[in-house]
């Protein structure tokens, strides 16, 4: 039998638990508001979130970048446009034999720590118009920072029509397996949930210190975000249901597989290759293009005589790629782009 102490304690606890829960909700909505409202700062451990994102009116994205910003962020500029897509700070219309690319992704389609101009998916506009074709080409950068692949493709469905894609373009690093697809959503009062971690981290220390925070341990991607239970299945259905929309409207997507940090000679026995794998068989079934960007930076490093991919970080300790990593990047995707491209 149980005691009835012990059954007031645990009452006690659960009650302890859920103030706390309730505190912790109240203070992440308030960073959250704060956000909307402040403008974007620089911390020494790299550029938080802080006033560069907003709360989102959309189910399942809890934030999204601010409209019509003009400021300095990761030490370079940054603009975004009235539905809060980083560019010239005004969403384009789209002009008769137009072709549109839309690029999805966290950090790295965004282009954390380089400019506009020199983002992969603006590169590949550039270089598409320089062939010429009789079209004029054009890419609009949806990228959000922090953003996993169930974000990303939400976003992309609830701009859909606004964005009227020719080709879509999904970029993929590991830690898009982070929170919030792992965790159910906000409890229905509104408490807080674990997935929040991530958030209140972003918006507090960055995203680097995100990974960091949730224990995950860069030497070691065998005990990648160890904290955290590990499973492909939201992605593969993100996958799935973009796959799904783009043959609907009869548009091709291309998904880059990125991995940013590694030498030459890595141990191909290494959980990320397994993981990159399992994507490549998700992007190859859902009939999407797949482009390795590992490869593609291991030919970059063999010709140059590099041991290890960080002339491509943005900094010593940030892993984002820079303006050479993002040059790659944009090659291999014109390498793959479907044969009326």
């Amino acid at each position: 039998m149980i005691s009835s102490s012990l059954v007031v304690g645990l009452f006690l606890a659960e009650a302890a638990a859920r103030t706390w829960l309730a505190w912790q909700s109240d203070r992440l909505k308030n960073k959250l508001e704060s956000s909307e409202t402040s403008d974007v700062k620089q911390v020494d451990a790299g550029s938080n979130l802080m006033g560069l994102i907003r709360p989102s009116p959309i189910a399942g994205l809890y934030y999204q970048l601010k409209t019509h910003l003009n400021a300095v962020f990761a030490g370079v500029p940054v603009m975004t446009d009235e539905f809060g897509f980083r560019g010239s700070g005004t969403f384009p219309r789209k002009a008769e034999r137009q072709r549109r690319i839309a690029g999805l992704g966290d950090s790295v389609m965004f282009g954390l720590g380089v400019s506009h101009e020199e983002t992969f998916i603006k590169r590949v506009e550039y270089e598409l118009n320089r062939r010429g074709s009789g079209y004029s080409y054009e890419a609009v950068n949806t990228g959000v920072p922090g953003y996993n692949t169930s974000q990303e493709v939400i976003l992309f469905d609830s701009y859909r029509r606004i964005l009227e894609p020719d080709l879509i373009v999904i970029a993929y690093t590991g830690n898009d397996m982070l929170p919030p697809q792992f965790r159910p959503d906000l409890n229905a009062d509104g408490t807080f949930n674990e997935f929040n971690l991530a958030l209140w981290v972003l918006l507090d220390r960055g995203v680097d210190n995100m990974l960091f925070s949730l224990r995950w341990n860069p030497e070691s991607d065998d005990r990648l975000y160890g904290a955290i239970p590990m499973s492909l299945s939201p992605v593969e259905e993100a996958l799935s249901s973009l796959a799904a929309t783009a043959k609907s409207i009869g548009v091709p997507v291309v998904l880059v597989h990125g991995k940013y940090g590694f030498k030459k000679d890595f141990d191909r026995s290494e959980l990320w290759v397994s993981q990159r794998e399992a994507i490549r068989k998700a992007a190859q079934d859902n009939g999407m293009v797949f482009v390795d960007q590992v490869e593609i930076y291991l030919h970059e490093m063999r010709v140059k005589g590099y041991e290890t991919s960080e002339p491509f970080w943005v900094a010593p300790q940030d892993r984002h790629p820079n303006a050479a990593g993002h040059r790659l990047m944009a090659e291999g995707v014109l390498g793959k782009l479907p044969g009326d491209w």
